[in-house]
């Protein structure tokens, strides 16, 4: 899955924290990609300060098959394409929330 990610998301890290998923741009980040795998394994709460960009309401978008014509399919085939890969690897569920992150921290 990871090397799935890797393409699709090549300068960006995909973080799950409860019932919200962020896209984190690798620049911003402090920590090393190959560390934050390591981090997960700490008893530490993560937090994310963010704003909400929005809620995975269905798991595979009934609309985008339904576009009229193609300006349609364009607009929606991105979102869609990245709803069925995040729902087939069991990483969002229906009511789960896309964080865009402002700030990430550990409590404690």
């Amino acid at each position: 899955m990871s090397a799935y990610s890797e393409r699709l998301f090549p300068f960006s890290n995909l973080a799950k924290v409860s019932n919200t998923i962020s896209v984190l741009p690798k620049e911003f980040m402090k920590v090393p990609t190959a560390q934050l795998g390591l981090m997960q394994l700490s008893e530490r709460q993560i937090k994310i300060l963010g704003i909400c960009s929005s809620t995975f309401d269905k798991q595979i978008p009934s609309d985008l098959f339904m576009a009229a014509n193609s300006i349609e399919l364009l607009k929606k085939a991105p979102t869609a394409i990245l709803t069925m890969m995040l729902d087939s690897f069991g990483l969002v569920s229906s009511g789960d929330y896309l964080i865009r992150p402002i700030a990430i921290y550990y409590e404690g």
